[in-house]
């Protein structure tokens, strides 16, 4: 049997200085995987404690945009606001949140579903809008879940700054 060392005051320090390292460096490890995060990453794709800087100027962007839209109704802002902010797989009440309006269910939408888009028959579409142009945005819902949405439909006018 190994006999162990005896711990002194120099070695007690230096175990608790591994600990605290150790310690630190989960804590710092955490942090920056929350940071880097697929939802944190910034449009140029990098992470890290910028792209936190990055969510936080994009979310006054977002805010802008809904305002504006809101107020003027501006087609500018829904077209920035769906391209940038909607997703596949949101419900219609995280829409209704994204564009600051409520949607209205739309029951007779066969001259959606017909088009194309592989919609099921059981599939609800939904309605916002319209924008000051009368132009209307319709999302297609199954089991209260976006399908088929391309945010590169909504492209960016020539007049948008």
């Amino acid at each position: 049997m190994a006999a162990s060392m005896p711990q002194t005051p120099c070695t007690l320090r230096k175990d608790a200085s591994v600990t605290t390292f150790r310690l630190l460096s989960a804590l710092l490890a955490t942090v920056a995987a929350s940071a880097c995060g697929c939802s944190s990453i910034g449009s140029s794709g990098t992470g890290g404690f910028a792209s936190l800087f990055d969510t936080e100027s994009r979310q006054s962007e977002e805010e802008a945009h809904r305002t504006r839209y809101q107020e003027t109704r501006a087609p500018a802002d829904l077209q920035w606001l769906m391209r940038n902010c909607v997703e596949s797989g949101m419900t219609p009440t995280e829409v209704n949140g994204v564009l600051g309006e409520q949607g209205r269910r739309v029951y007779d939408d066969d001259f959606i579903k017909t088009r194309g888009g592989h919609y099921h028959a059981t599939d609800d579409t939904w309605k916002w809008g319209p924008d000051r142009e009368g132009n209307s945005v319709y999302l297609v819902f199954r089991s209260n879940t976006l399908v088929n949405f391309d945010p590169n439909e909504f492209t960016q006018s020539p007049f948008e700054e």
